[in-house]
């Protein structure tokens, strides 16, 4: 039978847990530059201000003295865990830019803001024209409910090597303007994402999107994706109302 901890102990830890230089770990991790400022500056922000944790969990509630900055430190605990586990692992072997190969078509997912209460609707569907095959995406995209999506998204096996400079399509379509959404280790929230648009005409065309077109969705993203780091792509037809109808080819890495 496990007890519960006594009370000492408790303020035992609490005092470790404050005299813990939180600072000199956050310097000392190996996250990309901003980032790693960013973190910084909330942990000097926190600690001077009272950003109300005592009503997210209240150790007196349950007979328990322990001060808030504790509770506070605990937090930042959990999240530089999650942080650890969404670092890029350089240990896993990337292929060269010429050997890269995009995930096969029947790998790819359809996904409509319906998932977040938006009313779109469309499909994603596997197409042939002169032995070549390639990816449709079709259907109205409604900003209604604070929605405005349809996307067919891919998930990567392997990681993209280091050394890509960006992405080469083969693009098609009607209603102007679609975007390439990249999800990295760091996108750790569903709705975080990076975004780079481009232009479609009713005849293919090949588009070299670089990295650094790529635009972070939020502050606490670094600027522009680590390809390392990439986990998904994905083809959007995005923030308009509109009849969207794409053809798309994940052609490679350049």
């Amino acid at each position: 039978m496990i007890e519960a901890p006594r009370r000492s102990n408790l303020r035992l830890f609490a005092n470790r847990m404050t005299a813990f230089p939180f600072d000199l770990l956050f310097r000392n991790l190996r996250l990309a530059g901003e980032t790693s400022l960013r973190l910084g500056a909330m942990v000097r922000q926190y600690r001077g201000v009272d950003i109300g944790y005592h009503r997210l969990f209240s150790p007196g509630a349950i007979g328990l003295s322990v001060p808030q900055e504790v509770v506070m430190r605990l937090v930042f605990i959990a999240l530089l865990a999650c942080l650890v586990c969404v670092m890029p692992d350089r240990s896993r072997a990337e292929p060269s830019v010429a050997e890269f190969t995009p995930p096969p078509f029947g790998s790819y997912r359809f996904i409509s803001d319906q998932v977040m209460g938006g009313v779109s609707e469309g499909e994603a569907r596997i197409e042939e024209e002169a032995g070549a095959r390639y990816l449709r995406l079709t259907g109205t995209v409604s900003t209604a409910n604070r929605g405005g999506f349809l996307q067919a998204r891919v998930d990567l096996e392997t990681p993209l090597p280091g050394t890509a400079l960006g992405v080469v399509l083969r693009v098609r379509g009607t209603g102007g303007r679609y975007f390439v959404h990249l999800r990295t280790r760091g996108t750790v929230l569903p709705w975080q994402y990076y975004q780079a648009g481009f232009e479609v005409t009713s005849d293919w065309q090949e588009v070299r999107i670089p990295f650094t077109a790529f635009v972070a969705s939020g502050a606490l993203l670094r600027d522009t994706p680590d390809p390392a780091s990439v986990t998904s792509l994905a083809a959007v037809a995005y923030g308009r109302d509109h009849v969207a109808d794409l053809a798309f080819q994940w052609v490679g890495l350049y």
